[in-house]
Protein backbone atom coordinates (compact mmCIF):
# COMPACT_ATOMS: atom_id res chain seq x y z
CA UNK A 1 0.00 0.00 0.00
CA UNK A 2 2.84 2.59 1.07
CA UNK A 3 1.67 5.26 3.93
CA UNK A 4 2.65 8.26 2.22
CA UNK A 5 0.06 10.70 2.44
CA UNK A 6 -2.32 8.00 3.54
CA UNK A 7 -4.90 8.61 6.45
CA UNK A 8 -4.10 6.51 9.55
CA UNK A 9 -6.23 6.51 12.86
CA UNK A 10 -5.49 4.51 15.62
CA UNK A 11 -7.76 3.94 18.80
CA UNK A 12 -6.50 4.55 22.11
CA UNK A 13 -3.01 6.25 20.90
CA UNK A 14 -2.44 8.62 23.71
CA UNK A 15 0.24 6.34 24.99
CA UNK A 16 1.61 3.13 24.76
CA UNK A 17 1.42 0.45 21.73
CA UNK A 18 -1.08 3.30 20.21
CA UNK A 19 1.25 5.48 20.81
CA UNK A 20 4.39 3.86 19.22
CA UNK A 21 1.98 2.83 16.42
CA UNK A 22 0.95 6.59 15.71
CA UNK A 23 4.42 8.05 15.25
CA UNK A 24 5.87 4.92 13.55
CA UNK A 25 3.15 5.65 11.07
CA UNK A 26 3.95 9.62 10.74
CA UNK A 27 7.34 8.51 10.01
CA UNK A 28 6.49 6.49 6.72
CA UNK A 29 4.43 9.71 6.03
CA UNK A 30 0.83 9.51 6.87
CA UNK A 31 -1.54 11.42 8.28
CA UNK A 32 -2.44 9.96 11.86
CA UNK A 33 -5.42 10.52 13.92
CA UNK A 34 -4.40 10.02 17.29
CA UNK A 35 -8.02 8.59 19.28
CA UNK A 36 -8.21 8.96 23.07
CA UNK A 37 -10.90 8.63 25.62
CA UNK A 38 -9.66 10.04 29.33
CA UNK A 39 -6.12 10.83 27.92
CA UNK A 40 -5.84 13.90 26.69
CA UNK A 41 -3.02 15.61 28.21
CA UNK A 42 -0.84 12.16 26.67
CA UNK A 43 -2.77 12.67 23.62
CA UNK A 44 -1.65 15.82 23.12
CA UNK A 45 1.67 14.99 23.93
CA UNK A 46 2.10 12.15 21.15
CA UNK A 47 0.76 14.34 19.07
CA UNK A 48 3.25 17.36 19.42
CA UNK A 49 5.96 14.76 18.97
CA UNK A 50 4.56 13.85 15.40
CA UNK A 51 4.10 17.81 14.45
CA UNK A 52 7.89 18.07 16.09
CA UNK A 53 8.77 15.70 13.39
CA UNK A 54 7.34 16.92 10.61
CA UNK A 55 3.94 14.67 10.43
CA UNK A 56 0.35 15.80 10.47
CA UNK A 57 -1.79 14.36 12.84
CA UNK A 58 -5.58 15.22 14.58
CA UNK A 59 -6.11 14.76 17.52
CA UNK A 60 -9.63 13.54 18.32
CA UNK A 61 -11.21 12.15 21.51
CA UNK A 62 -14.13 9.70 21.90
CA UNK A 63 -14.66 6.28 23.49
CA UNK A 64 -14.51 3.68 20.94
CA UNK A 65 -17.39 1.35 23.14
CA UNK A 66 -19.91 3.73 22.07
CA UNK A 67 -21.55 3.44 18.75
CA UNK A 68 -22.42 7.18 18.50
CA UNK A 69 -18.57 8.26 19.17
CA UNK A 70 -16.88 6.16 17.06
CA UNK A 71 -19.21 7.08 14.27
CA UNK A 72 -18.90 10.89 15.23
CA UNK A 73 -14.85 10.58 14.94
CA UNK A 74 -14.93 9.00 11.62
CA UNK A 75 -16.93 11.56 10.12
CA UNK A 76 -14.71 13.94 11.44
CA UNK A 77 -11.56 12.25 10.08
CA UNK A 78 -13.57 12.34 6.79
CA UNK A 79 -14.39 16.36 6.78
CA UNK A 80 -10.97 16.87 7.30
CA UNK A 81 -8.73 14.39 5.49
CA UNK A 82 -11.33 12.51 3.00
CA UNK A 83 -11.69 8.96 4.63
CA UNK A 84 -9.36 6.42 6.79
CA UNK A 85 -7.13 4.20 4.68
CA UNK A 86 -5.63 2.16 7.58
CA UNK A 87 -7.46 1.27 11.16
CA UNK A 88 -5.49 0.42 14.15
CA UNK A 89 -7.72 -0.88 16.64
CA UNK A 90 -5.65 -0.72 19.44
CA UNK A 91 -7.77 0.88 22.38
CA UNK A 92 -8.08 -1.61 25.16
CA UNK A 93 -9.47 -2.12 29.02
CA UNK A 94 -8.69 -4.66 31.42
CA UNK A 95 -9.68 -5.21 35.22
CA UNK A 96 -7.41 -7.35 37.34
CA UNK A 97 -9.92 -10.09 38.60
CA UNK A 98 -7.85 -14.00 39.54
CA UNK A 99 -9.48 -16.50 37.69
CA UNK A 100 -10.93 -18.55 40.70
CA UNK A 101 -12.77 -15.22 41.81
CA UNK A 102 -15.95 -15.91 40.14
CA UNK A 103 -18.20 -13.52 41.80
CA UNK A 104 -15.33 -10.87 41.67
CA UNK A 105 -16.13 -11.05 37.72
CA UNK A 106 -18.58 -8.79 38.07
CA UNK A 107 -21.35 -7.56 35.66
CA UNK A 108 -19.59 -4.30 35.21
CA UNK A 109 -16.25 -5.68 34.14
CA UNK A 110 -18.07 -7.89 31.95
CA UNK A 111 -19.56 -5.00 30.08
CA UNK A 112 -16.66 -2.30 29.84
CA UNK A 113 -14.03 -4.89 29.39
CA UNK A 114 -16.71 -6.62 26.24
CA UNK A 115 -17.33 -3.06 25.52
CA UNK A 116 -13.88 -1.63 24.33
CA UNK A 117 -11.99 -4.55 23.63
CA UNK A 118 -14.94 -6.38 21.59
CA UNK A 119 -17.27 -4.07 20.66
CA UNK A 120 -15.13 -1.10 20.00
CA UNK A 121 -13.32 -3.06 17.51
CA UNK A 122 -16.48 -3.82 15.53
CA UNK A 123 -17.72 -0.40 16.02
CA UNK A 124 -14.60 1.34 14.73
CA UNK A 125 -14.10 -1.31 11.98
CA UNK A 126 -18.02 -0.99 10.20
CA UNK A 127 -17.54 2.62 10.49
CA UNK A 128 -14.45 3.12 8.22
CA UNK A 129 -15.66 -0.23 6.26
CA UNK A 130 -17.74 1.94 4.29
CA UNK A 131 -15.33 4.27 2.71
CA UNK A 132 -12.53 1.88 2.19
CA UNK A 133 -15.16 -0.32 0.10
CA UNK A 134 -15.58 3.41 -1.68
CA UNK A 135 -12.43 4.02 -2.15
CA UNK A 136 -11.66 0.28 -2.93
CA UNK A 137 -8.87 -0.05 -0.35
CA UNK A 138 -7.75 -0.47 3.12
CA UNK A 139 -6.50 -2.27 5.59
CA UNK A 140 -7.22 -3.01 9.28
CA UNK A 141 -4.89 -4.33 12.15
CA UNK A 142 -6.88 -5.14 15.44
CA UNK A 143 -4.07 -5.58 18.65
CA UNK A 144 -5.11 -8.56 20.81
CA UNK A 145 -3.59 -10.56 23.40
CA UNK A 146 -1.75 -13.53 23.67
CA UNK A 147 -4.11 -13.71 26.40
CA UNK A 148 -6.68 -14.68 23.69
CA UNK A 149 -4.64 -17.35 22.37
CA UNK A 150 -3.75 -19.20 25.67
CA UNK A 151 -6.64 -17.98 27.91
CA UNK A 152 -4.39 -16.46 30.46
CA UNK A 153 -4.81 -12.95 31.26
CA UNK A 154 -5.53 -10.56 33.60
CA UNK A 155 -9.01 -11.90 33.95
CA UNK A 156 -11.14 -13.95 32.16
CA UNK A 157 -13.00 -11.20 30.49
CA UNK A 158 -10.05 -10.14 29.41
CA UNK A 159 -9.31 -13.44 28.21
CA UNK A 160 -12.94 -13.76 26.43
CA UNK A 161 -12.72 -10.48 24.40
CA UNK A 162 -9.02 -11.02 23.28
CA UNK A 163 -10.03 -14.25 22.11
CA UNK A 164 -13.53 -12.83 19.73
CA UNK A 165 -11.08 -10.03 18.26
CA UNK A 166 -9.08 -12.91 17.13
CA UNK A 167 -12.63 -14.61 15.80
CA UNK A 168 -14.11 -11.91 14.55
CA UNK A 169 -10.27 -10.68 12.38
CA UNK A 170 -10.98 -13.96 10.57
CA UNK A 171 -15.33 -13.38 9.90
CA UNK A 172 -14.47 -9.43 8.53
CA UNK A 173 -11.26 -10.57 6.16
CA UNK A 174 -13.68 -13.58 4.79
CA UNK A 175 -16.64 -10.49 4.67
CA UNK A 176 -14.46 -7.30 3.58
CA UNK A 177 -11.75 -8.92 0.77
CA UNK A 178 -10.79 -8.01 -1.65
CA UNK A 179 -11.10 -4.64 -1.13
CA UNK A 180 -9.96 -4.46 2.36
CA UNK A 181 -7.10 -6.86 4.52
CA UNK A 182 -8.18 -7.69 8.40
CA UNK A 183 -5.38 -9.00 10.35
CA UNK A 184 -4.40 -9.02 13.84
CA UNK A 185 -0.93 -9.05 16.45
CA UNK A 186 -1.29 -11.14 19.35
CA UNK A 187 0.97 -9.09 21.98
CA UNK A 188 2.50 -10.95 24.98
CA UNK A 189 3.93 -8.63 28.08
CA UNK A 190 4.18 -5.50 26.46
CA UNK A 191 6.94 -3.11 28.66
CA UNK A 192 4.88 0.50 29.12
CA UNK A 193 3.90 2.51 32.34
CA UNK A 194 0.17 0.97 31.94
CA UNK A 195 1.65 -2.11 34.68
CA UNK A 196 2.76 0.80 36.77
CA UNK A 197 -0.79 2.01 37.05
CA UNK A 198 -2.36 -1.22 37.84
CA UNK A 199 -0.39 -1.21 41.36
CA UNK A 200 2.91 -2.81 40.55
CA UNK A 201 4.32 0.30 41.74
CA UNK A 202 7.10 1.99 40.12
CA UNK A 203 9.36 1.64 37.60
CA UNK A 204 11.71 -0.56 39.66
CA UNK A 205 9.14 -3.23 40.14
CA UNK A 206 7.69 -3.07 36.62
CA UNK A 207 11.43 -3.91 35.71
CA UNK A 208 11.37 -7.01 38.35
CA UNK A 209 8.18 -8.40 36.33
CA UNK A 210 9.44 -7.69 33.26
CA UNK A 211 12.37 -9.49 33.78
CA UNK A 212 10.91 -12.52 35.46
CA UNK A 213 7.99 -12.70 32.46
CA UNK A 214 11.12 -12.61 30.13
CA UNK A 215 13.01 -15.40 32.14
CA UNK A 216 10.19 -17.54 30.37
CA UNK A 217 10.15 -17.07 27.11
CA UNK A 218 12.36 -18.97 24.66
CA UNK A 219 14.08 -15.51 23.86
CA UNK A 220 14.41 -14.70 27.24
CA UNK A 221 12.95 -10.88 26.10
CA UNK A 222 9.50 -8.41 26.75
CA UNK A 223 8.20 -6.56 23.93
CA UNK A 224 8.39 -2.98 24.28
CA UNK A 225 5.45 -0.87 22.25
CA UNK A 226 7.74 0.10 19.19
CA UNK A 227 8.01 -3.91 18.86
CA UNK A 228 4.46 -4.50 18.49
CA UNK A 229 4.32 -1.50 16.15
CA UNK A 230 6.87 -2.75 13.96
CA UNK A 231 4.38 -5.86 13.43
CA UNK A 232 0.91 -3.66 13.29
CA UNK A 233 2.86 -1.42 10.51
CA UNK A 234 4.23 -4.18 8.12
CA UNK A 235 -0.08 -5.42 8.48
CA UNK A 236 -0.85 -2.18 7.06
CA UNK A 237 2.53 -1.02 5.15
CA UNK A 238 3.13 -4.57 3.94
CA UNK A 239 2.07 -7.78 3.35
CA UNK A 240 -0.49 -7.62 0.21
CA UNK A 241 -1.32 -11.19 0.08
CA UNK A 242 -1.87 -11.37 4.17
CA UNK A 243 -5.78 -11.77 5.49
CA UNK A 244 -7.04 -13.08 8.43
CA UNK A 245 -4.05 -13.58 9.71
CA UNK A 246 -2.64 -12.91 13.91
CA UNK A 247 1.01 -12.28 14.12
CA UNK A 248 1.93 -13.78 17.99
CA UNK A 249 4.93 -10.61 19.24
CA UNK A 250 5.64 -12.66 22.61
CA UNK A 251 9.21 -13.64 22.75
CA UNK A 252 7.54 -17.39 22.38
CA UNK A 253 5.65 -16.91 26.03
CA UNK A 254 2.76 -18.70 23.77
CA UNK A 255 4.79 -21.85 23.43
CA UNK A 256 4.58 -22.13 27.46
CA UNK A 257 7.48 -24.16 29.56
CA UNK A 258 10.52 -25.76 27.57
CA UNK A 259 9.96 -29.43 26.46
CA UNK A 260 11.53 -32.04 29.37
CA UNK A 261 15.18 -33.20 28.03
CA UNK A 262 15.78 -37.12 27.39
CA UNK A 263 19.29 -36.40 28.50
CA UNK A 264 20.39 -37.38 32.01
Amino acid sequence: MGLENKVVLVTGSASGIGAACAREAARRGARVVVNYSRSAEEAEQTAETIRSGGGEVLVVQADVSSDEQVRSMVSRVEQAWGGVDVLVNNAGYTSFVDFDDLDGLTDEVWTRTLGVNLMGTWYATRAVAVGMRARGAGAIVNVSSVGGVTASGSSIAYVVSKSGVLTMTKALARTLGPQIRVNAVAAGFVQTRWWGRQGYGDASRVEQLATSVAEKTPLRKVAAPDDIADAVLWLADGAALVTGETILVDAGMHLGAPPVSGRR
